[in-house]
């Protein structure tokens, strides 16, 4: 089981280690009948022979996540841009890894490897003094209807 906060939530998920989330674009192909569509062509695909994947987890309503990177941050809103600057250098947040996240004024995405990296960071990041969020950016399974 891990966690991570969702604004002042603590949430489980729990890591599903005979699946594998791989990122390919385009339709199923035949042999993908044990396959999930998980968001913007990503296919979570049975197997612990997967390689190259990243963990697959289940959340406590049964749906699949995956960790493709980045955390998404949200800062005190009335934080000042130096404010903003000297919480990155403090954590040693490198600002090219940073990218807005509109319309919040202090929102940011911070880029990070796909997998454990983002859990990692979102969960050093939560509970720091001006930190209102702080979650790692998830890929949920999607369901076409």
């Amino acid at each position: 089981m891990y966690t991570y906060r969702d604004g002042d939530r603590e949430l489980r998920v729990w890591l599903e280690p005979e699946l594998t989330m791989i990122q390919r674009e385009g339709a199923f192909e035949p042999g993908d009948s044990q396959a999930i569509r998980a968001g913007n062509g990503i296919i979570v695909a049975t197997g612990a022979a997967s390689t190259g994947g990243q963990p697959v987890f289940r959340s406590d309503s049964g749906t699949l996540m995956a960790l493709p990177g980045g955390v998404i941050l949200i800062l005190a809103a009335d934080w000042t841009a130096e404010q903003v600057a000297a919480f990155f250098s403090a954590n040693e947040i490198d600002t090219t890894r940073v990218s807005r996240l509109a319309p919040l004024r202090n929102g940011f995405v911070v880029e990070t490897a796909a997998g454990f990296p983002a859990l990692d960071l979102a969960n050093a990041l939560a509970g720091l003094d001006g930190v209102e969020v702080s979650s790692p950016n998830w890929w949920r399974e999607r369901v076409d209807k």
